[in-house]
């Protein structure tokens, strides 16, 4: 058998704890974010990211989506933070609803859980203002 000296098995202890605080996020640090719509996928400006454990608002604008918006049909969005396997994503909501209600996305609160610098989960709610008051708009703010 092998005997491993205390001081390596703690070396070993402390290369691993280092190792995942470095994957972590730190507050203040920028969460990525994809911004979803049935034309495409956009990543978001650096100014229209969380910042991890800090409250933020900032104006989401969708890009390259005149043609649905021209024709003043429904608009969906679906947001991605993080990256890779910890990302996590949000279910799609109207930006612009034109059955029924016909009403636009004003704004969105989005509201993380955060635990040991991950992000465990995420939920959103949106206030909508009728369609006849925001033809046309495809911004809304965003309150993390």
């Amino acid at each position: 058998p092998i005997m491993l000296s205390p001081a390596f098995a703690l070396v070993v202890l402390l290369f691993q704890s280092l190792a995942n605080n470095a994957r972590a996020y730190q507050t203040g640090d920028p969460i990525g974010l994809l911004l979803r719509t049935q034309s495409g996928t956009q990543d978001a400006l650096r100014s229209q990211m969380p910042l991890f454990g800090v409250e933020t608002t900032t104006t989401l604008k969708l890009i390259g989506t005149a043609s649905i918006d021209e024709s003043r049909e429904k608009l969906s969005v679906a947001l991605t933070f993080g990256t890779g396997a910890d990302s996590k994503s949000l279910p799609w909501v109207d930006v612009r609803d034109v059955s029924g209600t016909s009403r636009m996305l004003t704004e969105l609160e989005v509201t993380f859980v955060y635990a040991e610098g991950t992000i465990r989960s995420i939920s959103q709610s949106g206030t909508f203002a009728p369609l006849s008051d925001s033809v046309g708009n495809q911004k809304f703010a965003v309150h993390y």
